[in-house]
């Protein structure tokens, strides 16, 4: 069964144990597991590591074979989390990187008032969690990225020519300034401007990327948008989509309240979407 500690619910999952459960959901995979979960096995390698899988489920009481009905009952708790992760109404993304390399990464879907989080706390294990209302773990979230009571730097906005926040993201996480310089000279930024827009994300010590996914009853009715922040020694820059120009965010300094303020309005307007 899950674990009940502080008002929230979790459970954690070996891979062969998350997508046995996926299969009772007829889904094949849910974000941050990639296309193929199990990776290049063999079919028979596949077969033993789902029947090894149903195994634990059933020895940890997650899953129960009902024999008289030829039926797999699963536990609320657990059917409950996998289930909103595999059809949410909104996905939120959380990446952070730091500039030592290291990344951290957590999934949040939400659902008629109820979000879970996906994390990986292990290789080849998955956690979910989950409390008794959404506000619980919005602020979770918010706790999660530790964010500092700066002032604001001293600079002013810039409006960086970008495609999209994943654009940003992949470019940061490669680390590579002078990709990300000649990507947004390319797109019309002064060099100057690009100068420094590549110098704040070096000089970041964390770069902090939330990715929204608001899902509609069609491709066409579903819409994204991103947040960043980019901590730096002396505040943080705050990067988000221009109200006028698809294809421009703006970049801007501000304090660390300020950033906490943004990032909660941003979380919160998925979950009343």
């Amino acid at each position: 069964m899950g674990n009940h500690a502080e008002g929230f619910y979790s459970v954690r999952l070996g891979q062969e144990e998350l997508i046995v459960l996926l299969g009772i959901l007829r889904a094949s995979t849910i974000p941050g597991l990639g296309e193929n979960p199990l990776g290049d096995m063999s079919e028979e390698m596949v077969k033993v590591a789902l029947g090894a899988g149903e195994r634990s489920l059933r020895a940890r009481g997650l899953i129960a074979v009902d024999m008289g009905e030829s039926k797999i009952k699963v536990d609320p708790l657990t059917l409950a989390l996998i289930g909103t992760c595999v059809y949410p109404q909104y996905t939120i993304s959380l990446t952070v990187l730091e500039k030592n390399g290291a990344l951290d990464a957590a999934y949040y879907h939400g659902r008629d008032g109820f979000l879970v989080e996906h994390s990986f706390p292990e290789a080849g294990i998955n956690g979910f969690r989950t409390a008794e209302n959404s506000r619980q773990m919005e602020e979770r979230l918010i706790n999660r990225l530790k964010l500092n009571e700066s002032p604001e730097p001293p600079g002013k906005p810039l409006r960086i020519p970008l495609s999209g926040m994943e654009e940003a993201r992949e470019l940061a996480a490669k680390g590579e300034r002078g990709a990300l310089e000649r990507t947004i000279k390319k797109k019309g930024m002064k060099q100057d401007d690009a100068r420094k827009v590549t110098s704040i994300f070096e000089d970041s010590n964390r770069s902090i990327f939330l990715l929204r996914v608001d899902y509609g009853s069609g491709q066409e009715e579903t819409r994204g948008t991103g947040l960043a922040l980019l901590e730096q020694d002396t505040g943080y820059w705050l990067m988000t989509g221009s109200e006028d120009n698809t294809e421009i965010f703006i970049m801007e300094p501000v304090s660390g309240e300020h950033a906490k303020a943004s990032v909660r309005e941003f979380i919160t307007a998925s979950g009343n979407r």
